[in-house]
């Protein structure tokens, strides 16, 4: 086996910072895993509006009138106008219809599977996934087929494409071959997976404490600026992922780096600028548990997250 290598279902626990022994489905829920191996047999219902319908079934008449009634070149182009202004009216949720069916295009998102998440934990597993398979996908991460003669193929390129894929999260979440054949992406792994994490946790896995540490000062303000922008494009320009923001680069301030917490206090205080935080505030976020800022921060698309 490669070394260093996991079985996808470990490697998922262990990116989700739990035990390697924690199963899928303690993992992200009973419910969001039912909805993600459902999801490829879920036929989308037929457009229903009764008008649609209508103009759909005038737009076959004058296509039939075209077809096989002889006509003069005016009557002919009046049918086809009236068929094109017909159909862009009326095939809109036909178009979409067969293509949802055809395409497979119909996972569950992101948010769809949190909402199904019974609890906090569980919700940022769900957004683990979602980074999780992002980088698998990228070949971010080392994965390997091993076939069940004891064959190991590294995978790269195209063969990364399925876990990207319309219902690529199967791939990560079940070991039947069965439920791989629903994902139309080709090829699919010829084997267990196995994936080489290299240490690799999920960006969700973020807290206040990670921010303070970050030993690559860059890395730091590139985090720190991305987490702000998408602060404030959401409406968050205040509140507790700002304020801890401030708190996070006051601690990482020359003045304040390498002293002990206790007597860095006084010059934390002295750094921060606007309202003071409490003191009970500033040693959350400095233990990394800080609830407010954490939800906040967790709430943002952190798989996007440099």
């Amino acid at each position: 086996m490669p070394i260093g290598a996991k079985p996808v279902a470990e490697a998922l626990a262990l990116y989700c910072k739990r035990p390697s022994g924690d199963m899928v489905v303690d993992l992200l829920g009973r419910e969001p895993v039912d909805a993600i191996l459902k999801s490829p047999t879920i036929i989308p219902p037929l457009p229903s509006a009764p008008v649609r319908a209508g103009l759909s079934l005038a737009a076959l008449v004058a296509a039939l009138a075209i077809v096989f009634l002889p006509m003069g070149g005016i009557a002919t182009a009046v049918l086809l106008a009236v068929l094109a202004i017909v159909v862009l009216i009326a095939g809109r949720p036909w178009i979409s219809y067969v293509r949802d069916r055809f395409m497979n295009r119909h996972e569950p998102s992101r948010a769809d599977l949190a909402g199904l998440a019974g609890n906090a934990v569980q919700t940022r597993n769900v957004q683990s996934l979602e980074e999780f398979r992002r980088q698998i996908g990228s070949g971010a991460l080392k994965t390997y087929s091993v076939s069940p003669s004891g064959s190991v193929k590294l995978l790269t390129g195209k063969a990364l494409a399925c876990f990207a894929a319309d219902h690529g999260r199967i791939l990560l979440i079940s070991e039947n071959l069965n439920d791989w054949f629903q994902i139309s992406a080709r090829p699919l792994p010829q084997g267990a997976i196995w994936i080489d994490l290299g240490g690799a946790v999920a960006r969700s896995r973020l807290t206040a404490r990670t921010l303070i540490d970050e030993p690559d000062e860059a890395h730091y303000q590139q985090r720190i600026a991305w987490i702000r922008e998408r602060a404030i494009e959401r409406g968050q320009g205040s509140g507790a992922l700002i304020s801890g923001l401030a708190i996070i680069e006051a601690m990482r301030h020359p003045d304040v780096r390498g002293r002990p917490f206790t007597k860095a206090m006084p010059a934390i205080r002295a750094v921060l600028k606007g309202p003071a935080a409490s003191d009970s505030i500033i040693s959350k976020m400095h233990s990394g548990n800080y609830p407010e800022f954490e939800t906040a921060l967790h709430a943002l698309p952190l798989e996007d997250l440099p």
